[in-house]
């Protein structure tokens, strides 16, 4: 089926950090990120003093992907979770690095 192909995304999310510098709020996300049936490729934290900025890179399928950007959103430290497929070229351009 074509709808149910793996796709690349990338999900950004935001984790209030001003209590124990944010990791235990990064530690909750990934470990939803774990259990999510998705393939991880990379990550990407920036701080940003109160909160920390993460970029996740995964590829799997949109409701998959959905389930995720849902279940982040669900971490008590996470503030806003954004999720934008990446175009096929740039997706295989990364991969043959």
């Amino acid at each position: 089926m074509m709808g149910m192909e793996q796709e690349t995304y990338v999900i950004k999310f935001s984790i209030y950090a001003a209590v124990d510098g944010g990791l235990d709020g990064l530690a909750r996300a990934i470990h939803v990120v774990r259990k999510a049936p998705v393939q991880f490729h990379d990550m990407a934290v920036i701080d940003s003093g109160k909160t920390k900025e993460i970029t996740l890179r995964v590829s799997g399928k949109k409701k998959d992907i959905d389930w995720l950007a849902k279940k982040l959103e669900k971490v008590v430290e996470v503030l806003e979770v954004k999720v934008q497929a990446m175009p096929t070229e740039v997706s295989l351009m990364i991969l043959h690095q």
